[in-house]
């Protein structure tokens, strides 16, 4: 699957990421990972756009998501409802030993 990635000029990522180091007390998990994705930027990784990658593999006949995200290192991964009216969830991902961890 191709799939559209997020790209952003490494000298204003570099200011994104550095506006979160400003902050770095008070960091919400989600600032925090918006911080990392900004590092990353900087450092020119590519990051997956989820939002298109959502909007091109859509949802099966139940409403649940066709794509799962999960850690490149798993070997399984879940959608869980948090709140089944929005369709808004959680995944989780799994090696072998049992252990769901939430993404």
């Amino acid at each position: 699957m191709n799939v559209e990635t997020i790209k952003m000029e490494s000298w204003k990522a570099r200011e994104k990421a550095r506006a979160y180091d400003r902050l770095a007390v008070d960091l919400t998990p989600e600032d925090e990972a918006l911080r990392r994705g900004y590092t990353a930027l900087a450092r020119g990784a590519e990051l997956i756009d989820l939002r298109a990658a959502f909007r091109a593999t859509g949802v099966d006949e139940r409403g649940r998501p066709r794509l799962c995200i999960a850690a490149a290192d798993k070997r399984w991964g879940m959608f869980e409802y948090t709140q089944p009216r929005t369709g808004s969830g959680a995944f989780y991902s799994m090696d072998d030993d049992s252990t769901w961890d939430l993404w």
